[in-house]
């Protein structure tokens, strides 16, 4: 983004500060908590939610789900 706004009208100092902040303060977030460790997509968060809500590890292979939709996010959470 930096390389990207040199030399636009606008872009100075100070906002290529800010990213350049930005950027750091986001890889430190990541390294020094826990913020990383859960579901990336809606598709992954509804496939753990039904993982907890199943009794017992040996029903997943017996449960029936039902998905809406046949976008992305429904092929996703079928895989």
């Amino acid at each position: 983004v930096v390389k990207a706004g040199q030399g636009v009208n606008g872009f100075g100092r100070n906002i290529s500060g800010l990213f350049k902040h930005a950027i750091t303060v986001g890889k430190r977030v990541r390294t020094e908590t826990n913020i990383a460790a859960g579901a990336v997509s809606v598709s992954s968060a509804a496939v753990e939610l039904a993982l907890m809500k199943l009794p017992d590890q040996a029903s997943h292979g017996n449960a029936r789900m039902l998905v809406i939709g046949a976008g992305k996010m429904g092929k996703l959470v079928i895989k």
